[in-house]
């Protein structure tokens, strides 16, 4: 016994000694990134980012820059992709509607035979001697076909709401898409201010310093008086910083536009002058007939009735998981056993099953499922709402932004006439170059401030358009740069008969 308690012990020990090992060696350790492994990967994502897209080999007007947005822009390629996996579940849900059907093989073999014998209940004497009804190598196979009635019901009603979710993709990606032609336009326009902005105040640079140089020499000289030389530096310096200002305030659109249209920072383009720099006015809706306009096509009025169908389902699905559960199967099968009569047999049934715990939980379940359906109500209302605040102030704001646009363009094209007669007094020696270059300044300066007051406008007009869940882009989609460009230019301001026929209603 002493022995056998021996032996006892020491394979204890070894079994605790082989569990510790394996133990430690299962633990796992995490590695931190190297600064130059992280970097890596980052650049390399970079890089490929921009592959396969067309590159710049002209001046991008509006119509292409939105294109390249729609079509290269890593914020819209993640949408796209969403809808990809969103459609790849809705057709895993279909799938699992289907009956499984599985095949099993084995192989089992033992060294002894499975030998037993039997005794007789209350005398314990045995009733014969040892015997076997299975070979020592044995084969095995079938083929199983089976379907739940009510894993079907609930796949049913989960492939319906998948689907729901295929559409919930696709309005974020509608929005998506409004968002990015919005911030094109408006980046656009900047951007374009920026440059001309640039380039003239570079041209007239050299003559501004000539003529703070000359106020100077003439104050010192006694030629005018301090007062009058003071005066011309200070309002030259005034309106300089005032160009500066608006230069540094757009000087960064360039740079989001280029990130919008997926091009390097560094990508040299050139942007299309154009001819317009307002966007349309004039015959749109009244308020509450854009309100209705915005409640039937917003993306976000469209998702969050979706989500509403979805948790509808949920509370039929609950009602489902209380029904008794049917299994039927059948399927041949095989074995390789020689003391069986028949080797091959087909073989069915049915079982059906209930899950208590389910049914006590039940009023657990359906409370959960009534708080769901009562968040998503007021999820709506409150959507509605946000909806029908965010059309107004897009209007309003649209409207004003409009009116100052106007405003400034003709405050700079008076300034624009003053500078002409200005320009014909100086050329028969009646006004001074430092007057004529404060005048110059002050004609920049009013055309920029048009030129970002436009913008702003532009801006606006792209802010009502999503507002109205206008889709600002064509209902075609192409892969190519120039010809999803000309469907651009072609739609032109198509989406206005939009908001114009909502005074029909």
């Amino acid at each position: 016994m002493s022995s056998l308690s021996d032996f006892s012990s020491l394979l204890k020990c070894s079994v605790a000694t082989v569990l510790i090992g394996m133990l430690a060696g299962c633990s796992v350790n995490t590695k931190a990134l190297e600064p130059e492994e992280a970097g890596g990967a980052a650049r390399a994502s970079l890089e490929a980012s921009s592959l396969g897209q067309a590159p710049v080999t002209r001046p991008i007007d509006l119509s292409e820059a939105m294109a390249r947005a729609v079509l290269y822009n890593l914020d819209s390629r993640v949408e796209l992709m969403e809808i990809a996996l969103r459609n790849r579940q809705a057709e895993t849900a279909t799938i699992a509607m289907l009956p499984s059907l599985v095949a099993n093989a084995g192989y089992a073999a033992r060294n002894k035979a499975d030998a037993s014998s039997s005794v007789q209940v209350g005398s314990g004497q045995q009733n014969f001697s040892y015997s076997t009804s299975q070979d020592r190598d044995l084969n095995t196979r079938d083929l199983s076909l089976s379907w739940n009635v009510l894993d079907f019901g609930l796949s049913y009603i989960r492939a319906k709401q998948a689907a729901d979710r295929t559409m919930i993709a696709q309005e974020q990606r509608r929005k998506a898409l409004a968002r990015i032609v919005e911030e094109v336009r408006g980046a656009y326009w900047r951007a374009l201010a920026a440059e001309y902005l640039s380039r003239d105040l570079k041209a007239l640079q050299g003559r501004v310093q000539s003529a703070l140089k000359r106020a100077e020499l003439m104050g010192a000289s006694g030629q005018t008086g301090p007062l009058v030389s003071l005066t011309y530096q200070r309002d030259i310096y005034e309106v300089t910083e005032r160009i500066q200002q608006i230069e540094a305030e757009v000087a960064a659109s360039r740079s989001q536009l280029a990130m919008l249209m997926n091009l390097s920072p560094d990508t040299k383009f050139t942007l299309v002058r154009q001819t317009n720099n307002l966007p349309p006015e004039g015959g749109f809706a009244r308020p509450a007939s854009l309100v209705q306009t915005a409640l039937e096509n917003r993306p976000e009025m469209r998702s969050v009735l979706y989500d509403q169908r979805i948790g509808g389902l949920d509370g039929t699905a609950a009602l489902l998981e209380l029904l008794p559960g049917l299994n039927l199967n059948a399927g041949p099968s095989f074995t390789s056993n020689s003391y069986t009569l028949n080797g091959d047999w087909w073989s069915w049934g049915a079982r059906a099953s209930l899950n208590l715990v389910r049914l006590a939980a039940y009023p657990v379940r359906q409370n959960e499922i009534d708080a769901n359906e009562a968040l998503l109500g007021e999820r709506v209302k409150a959507t509605a709402a946000a909806i029908a605040l965010q059309v107004h102030v897009s209007r309003t704001r649209y409207e004003r932004s409009l009116a100052r646009a106007r405003t400034l363009a003709n405050y700079s094209g008076v300034q624009q006439q003053l500078l002409r007669q200005l320009t014909a007094s100086e050329s028969a020696a009646q006004t001074s170059e430092i007057e004529l270059v404060r005048e110059e300044l002050m004609a920049l300066l009013a055309r920029a401030r048009f030129d970002v007051a436009a913008a702003d406008a532009q801006s606006a007009y792209a802010s009502m358009l999503s507002s109205v869940g206008v889709d600002p882009y064509p209902a075609e989609m192409t892969d190519s740069v120039p010809e999803l460009a000309k469907a651009f230019r072609a739609q032109g301001t198509a989406h206005l008969k939009t908001l114009k026929l909502a005074n029909k209603r």
